[in-house]
């Protein structure tokens, strides 16, 4: 095999191993989130940490931080271990740059597109740690996107805990559960859906516990019923009914 062809399979490898790894690393990035938020928040045995949205903003900035730093990475290593600098020099050229599918038009404007892309990422991607719910044994530590400052809700100073199941007409129907912790005029919700990083329902079930022991003067409130819609709605989402379920009946001990 001619060295043409060899590097024409090894750039196919290239590939493939540059497909393969992207596929999993948004998926990678969005289990990890919470794992290293308790770490790096020191979140102690008896505490709890509701991640909230903010490990999906997390994989989306990391994965686009990502896309830059494992091709660099691959490419190096693949020159490295073949020597396929000059091939990826080469191919890299404004000169033989094709664009493709979704080029903008030409070889400047994709490339000031994708810094402008990892810039942005770049800039958002630290804030992303902040973005998550902290109960603690001072209340309930929470930062608003892009502030600076932690909010601190007291225990004291809750006023109810609502229970709610917000039902759209999304897609023939959707249920987004609803944990909303009330004082003053500002809110919080704990729970923000169903999917990935959103609370177990023991998680949830121990705040209540918590709140009661810091603040029994706080109302429990349910604000749904079981009603046949609802439960479709429901078991379209695994273990949906039965999440909301065992918190519903949970709460509904304690409801004013």
């Amino acid at each position: 095999m001619s060295k043409k062809h060899t590097q024409t399979a090894l750039f196919f490898l290239f590939l493939a191993l540059y497909i393969a790894q992207m596929v999993y690393s948004m998926i990678f990035l969005h289990q990890c989130y919470a794992p290293l938020m308790r770490f790096l928040f020191k979140i102690k045995e008896g505490e709890l940490f509701f991640a909230g949205v903010g490990p999906s903003i997390f994989a989306l900035c990391g994965f686009f931080i990502w896309i830059f730093v494992s091709y660099v990475a691959l490419e190096w290593l693949f020159s490295a271990l073949f020597g396929m600098g000059d091939y990826f020099k080469k191919m890299n050229s404004k000169e033989n740059y094709s664009g493709g599918r979704y080029s903008l038009g030409s070889y400047k404007r994709d490339v000031t597109f994708c810094i402008i892309v990892e810039v942005i990422a770049l800039l958002v991607f630290p804030f992303t740690f902040f973005y998550n719910i902290r109960v603690r044994d001072e209340g309930i530590i929470h930062k608003k996107f892009f502030s600076l400052h932690s909010d601190v809700i007291r225990w004291s100073e809750i006023e109810s805990l609502s229970f709610n199941l917000k039902i759209t007409d999304y897609k023939g129907g959707s249920a987004t559960p609803q944990f909303i912790v009330s004082s003053g005029g500002d809110s919080i919700d704990l729970w923000n859906g169903f999917g990935l990083g959103s609370p177990t329902t023991e998680e949830l079930i121990a705040f209540c516990d918590m709140l009661r022991e810091k603040n029994s003067e706080a109302k429990i409130k349910i604000t749904f019923t079981f009603s046949s819609e609802n439960l479709r709605i429901l078991q379209k989402y695994v273990k949906g009914e039965s999440q909301v379920r065992a918190v519903y009946n949970y709460l509904s001990k304690f409801c004013s």
